[in-house]
């Protein structure tokens, strides 16, 4: 009894290590925050998350695929996919509402 209680343990610290996050950004429950004061700023502050976080494991941004506001569960979101340089895909949550139909 002893030995399965010890060998249950060890499997369970060696796999408690395997469990991943999901990255940030890549859905509605783990987007990426945009805190802006109108548009123009949030819109800018986007760009800038992109250029700076973006495909980087694929050698950087080639186009932007497409950009889609979305709603969803009381919160608005820009959706953008990305081409990378290496021909991947990926997408990317943006939650909008600090900024969202505010003009300065």
């Amino acid at each position: 009894m002893k030995k399965y209680i010890i060998l249950t343990l060890m499997l369970t610290i060696a796999t408690a290590g395997c469990i991943t996050q999901e990255k940030q950004g890549t859905g509605f429950q783990n987007p990426i925050v945009i805190e802006a004061s109108h548009e123009e700023e949030g819109i800018a502050k986007e760009y800038d998350w992109l250029t700076k976080n973006a495909c980087t494991n694929n050698e950087g941004i080639a186009d932007l695929e497409s950009q889609e506001l979305q709603e969803n569960n009381g919160h608005w979101f820009d959706i953008m996919t990305m081409t990378c340089n290496n021909g991947q895909k990926e997408t990317y949550y943006f939650q909008i509402d600090s900024f969202f139909g505010k003009w300065e």
